[in-house]
């Protein structure tokens, strides 16, 4: 078996293993791409939202439906994107928003933005 291929089966199985840890995780997990694009949506973030997880995967944050709104309903991500200022300047962020559900209500919610960084510091 080749180096290139252990690499792989490990990452797989980190992978596996990162998310079976964050489905359990009771609040909600949201993972990001550097397009702002869904990778991963955990069992909670499905509860609380009521979107699940195949629906949302591959969308990014300012498309419809909204994720998370302002207090007047108007999607956070669109003008002034946290998650893109992040990703421009590699700081956390802590907002607190709102929770567009499917059926339309809102919910308050804080929302924690920490980028993922590489082993050379890069997001």
């Amino acid at each position: 078996m080749s180096e290139k291929n252990i690499l792989e089966i490990f990452q797989g199985a980190a992978k596996n293993l990162c998310n079976s840890v964050l489905d359990q995780v009771q609040d909600a997990v949201v993972w990001l791409d550097k397009d702002r694009k869904v990778v991963y949506w955990n069992k909670a973030a499905e509860l609380m939202s009521g979107i699940e997880g195949a629906h949302i995967l591959g969308k990014a944050c300012f498309e419809e439906p909204a994720l998370f709104v302002d207090f007047g309903g108007v999607n956070i991500c669109r003008d002034k994107c946290p998650v893109a200022m992040t990703l421009k300047d590699g700081a956390p962020r802590t907002l607190d928003v709102y929770l567009q559900h499917k059926q339309g209500f809102r919910m308050p919610a804080s929302l924690r933005i920490i980028p993922v960084l590489k082993e050379d510091g890069e997001i």
